[in-house]
């Protein structure tokens, strides 16, 4: 996926933090509340509706943020629904 952005090195720093590496490692799938708790560290807006971590209606356990450098919405999610499991 490309984002434009305005800083390319501010938005290296702030997608660095948001996977808890530096560019070029291989980025393993943390708890969801790490990675919020990082977004809003480097700078990502919570969605005011669905920033929180919560089930959706399509069954995924997930939040939204906006990136600060593009002003793009991210949605982090985790991969595994508990409801899809039946």
């Amino acid at each position: 996926m490309i984002i434009p952005v305005h800083d390319i090195d501010a938005a290296a720093t702030f997608y660095a933090a948001l996977a808890g590496c530096t560019w070029g490692a291989r980025v393993h799938r943390p708890p969801l509340l790490q990675v919020r708790e990082r977004a809003i560290a480097a700078g990502a807006k919570p969605d005011t509706q669905r920033g929180e971590i919560g089930f959706r209606p399509w069954a995924e356990r997930s939040f939204y943020v906006t990136d600060p450098y593009s002003a793009v919405e991210l949605r982090f999610r985790l991969g595994f629904s508990p409801r899809s499991a039946r």
